[in-house]
């Protein structure tokens, strides 16, 4: 996943699916999880726990950019595992 900056807004690039958010915020975040949880139902409770680590981590004080990128990499390994031929 790359992360790119643009005019104050996280710009999201990753290599396994297309985001259709363009701009990562937390409301996206939780969209994306949504999102997930519909394709793979069988995820739901990893991807909710993934979720609310990066809500209570940010609440504590940590990076929103950086907690949402964790999450979002987290649960993107998650449904679309890394395949070593």
């Amino acid at each position: 996943m790359q992360l790119c900056r643009k005019k104050n807004k996280t710009v999201f690039i990753t290599n396994k699916i297309i985001l259709k958010y363009k701009y990562m915020t937390m409301k996206n975040l939780q969209l994306y999880c949504n999102d997930m949880i519909e394709k793979f139902p069988y995820h739901k409770e990893d991807v909710l726990g993934y979720l609310q680590l990066a809500i209570d981590e940010i609440e504590q004080g940590a990076s929103e950019v950086n907690e949402i990128t964790l999450c979002l990499g987290a649960v993107e390994e998650l449904c679309f595992p890394y395949m070593v031929d």
